[in-house]
């Protein structure tokens, strides 16, 4: 009987967690636009704002950003033994990176996919 108190004690005291975060839509697509020619306000019009805005030596680089991550936790406190806590996880993400030059023409693309959905 001691021993179910014991258990029951140490749910009580425990605790666990399962957390899942998505930020930012999904990335838009690059079609239509043309290293070279598309100009940051051809861009802006056709994906929306971008979620980073990094300016460079020579121009700006505009990023399209979706993350999503997945954290497990585990907690446990017991009353007279040293408590325990374990936390693991994963996060991946989609990115849609454009590069322009000085006057405002596409000059690079990047894309990458991690998520179900993106690709990998």
């Amino acid at each position: 009987m001691k021993r179910i108190a014991w258990v029951v004690a140490l749910g009580l005291l425990s605790g666990c967690s399962l957390t899942y975060a998505e930020i930012g839509i999904p990335v838009p697509e690059a079609n239509g636009l043309e290293i070279g020619r598309s100009t940051k306000p051809e861009v802006l019009e056709a994906l929306g704002p971008p979620r980073l805005v990094r300016r460079q030596f020579d121009g700006e680089l505009y990023t399209w950003r979706r993350t999503k991550s997945r954290r497990r936790s585990i907690t446990i406190v017991p009353i007279y033994v040293r408590a325990f806590f374990y936390a693991d996880g994963e996060s991946r993400r989609d990115d849609l990176s454009l590069l322009f030059d000085r006057e405002g023409i596409l000059q690079g693309i990047g894309r990458r996919l991690e998520t179900e959905e993106g690709g990998g």
